[in-house]
């Protein structure tokens, strides 16, 4: 079974602190969508597989799944940024509180962090990703 990136947007939408959350088929997408902030954007960033491990006609596969979460946070609040740094501190925890460690729906394995960086910065917003992965068999 499918972990479905709806799952994942579903669970960072569990948090109260967001005031737009979505997918997005692209990266840029994300940033040409984000108009109130804090904003969320999940996105599919790859699936990797293991070899078949059945020795039949049918497949039946491990699949990692990793997502990206873009965070969209106001840096217009002052010249050096900081409360906007506060801010995305308060968006990454939000985040970090409804995804890591959990079992989503068809996943075998709890969600993982694996890493964050900044995404993309300009005078007024500061964009940020964090990466997760969870696991799941896909059988066919």
């Amino acid at each position: 079974m499918t972990v479905l990136i709806s799952t994942w947007l579903a669970k960072v939408n569990t948090t109260a602190i967001f005031k737009q959350t979505g997918g997005a088929s692209a990266l840029g997408q994300a940033q040409a969508e984000a108009r109130t902030m804090p904003a969320a954007f999940v996105v599919l960033l790859s699936e990797s597989a293991t070899r078949n491990q059945s020795g039949t006609s049918f497949t039946s596969q491990t699949v990692t799944q990793r997502v990206g979460v873009v965070l969209a946070v106001d840096n217009k609040r002052d010249r050096s940024g900081e409360a906007g740094m506060d801010e995305l501190e308060t968006a990454r925890d939000a985040v970090f509180t409804a995804l890591h460690g959990t079992n989503l729906s068809g996943g075998k394995t709890p969600v993982e962090f694996v890493q964050g960086g900044v995404y993309s910065t300009n005078a007024t917003t500061q964009w940020w990703m964090d990466e997760f992965l969870t696991t799941y068999f896909r059988r066919t």
